[in-house]
C-alpha cells in the first residue's frame, strides 16, 4: 500500500481535497515488536487504534483494513460508530454466532437463507470447506511466520 499513499496525500488535477494517510503496524506483523502480554486480539486492537487517533487528535476518520486489519476496523466500527464515517475493508468477514447457526441450517435446506441462483455459491458447505482448507497455505503463514514472506519478497527481484 506504500505505493498508493502519495496519491492520495497529494493534491490532484481536478481533485479538492487531499487525505492524511495514518498506516500504524500492527504489534508482532513484518518488524513490528510482539505483544508482551497475551491476549491482544481485534477487540482489543480496535481499543488501542482508537485511542492512538484520539492522540493524534483525530475525532473522527475513515477506515481500511484487510487481512487482519480486516477483523480490527470491523471491530472499530461496531465498537466506536460515532467514531468512524466509513469503512473499506478487502476481507469483509461476517462471523457472529448466529450467522453461524444461520449457515448450518440452511446447509440442511439452502432456500431458507439464499436464492436459488446463489446457493452453488455458498452450499454445500462440505465442498466450500474443503476448498478453504487447500487454500489456507498464506493465512497459516501470516499466521506462525509473517515476517517470513515478506523479508523473502523486499530481498528477491
Amino acid at each position: 500500500f506504500y505505493e498508493i499513499i502519495p496519491l492520495l496525500t497529494t493534491p490532484q488535477k481536478g481533485r479538492s481535497f487531499v487525505f492524511e494517510v495514518i498506516a500504524p503496524s500492527l504489534p508482532g506483523y513484518g518488524f513490528s515488536e510482539a505483544a508482551t502480554r497475551p491476549g491482544l486480539g481485534s477487540a482489543q486492537m480496535a481499543i488501542v487504534f482508537k485511542n492512538f487517533m484520539a492522540r493524534l487528535g483525530y475525532e473522527k476518520y475513515y477506515l481500511q483494513g484487510g487481512d487482519w486489519g480486516a477483523a480490527i476496523v470491523q471491530n472499530m466500527a461496531s465498537l466506536f460508530p460515532d467514531k468512524i464515517m466509513a469503512v473499506h475493508s478487502n476481507m469483509c468477514l461476517i462471523t457472529t454466532p448466529l450467522s453461524s447457526v444461520k449457515m448450518f441450517l440452511g446447509s440442511f435446506y439452502p432456500p431458507l437463507l439464499v436464492s436459488r441462483e446463489l446457493e452453488d455459491k455458498v452450499y454445500p458447505l462440505s465442498e466450500k470447506m474443503s476448498a478453504m482448507m487447500l487454500e489456507l497455505g498464506y493465512m497459516h503463514l501470516q499466521a506462525t511466520k509473517p515476517d517470513t514472506v515478506g523479508v523473502a519478497l523486499r530481498d528477491s527481484p
